[in-house]
């Protein structure tokens, strides 16, 4: 059994919009890692921030989607 090692909140805070959208859908909900909000995108609408945030959630996603196979 392997042991989930926890983003650390500065860590979290330095991600870009795909990463941060990305670790938020893997992430966000779990009570492992305290430090990775269970968050909606953040970024202002129709900002490129914005775009690569949801890019980065549906690159999870479709992962996701993938390993269920």
């Amino acid at each position: 059994m392997s042991k989930t090692i926890a983003m650390t909140a500065a860590a979290f805070q330095t991600l870009p919009p795909r990463a941060r959208g990305y670790v938020v859908y893997m992430l966000g909900s779990r009570d492992d890692q305290p430090n990775v909000p269970d968050e909606s995108n953040p970024y202002p609408v129709r900002s490129a921030e914005h775009s690569e945030w949801k890019d980065g959630a549906w690159s999870a996603y479709l992962e996701v989607l993938d390993g269920e196979e």
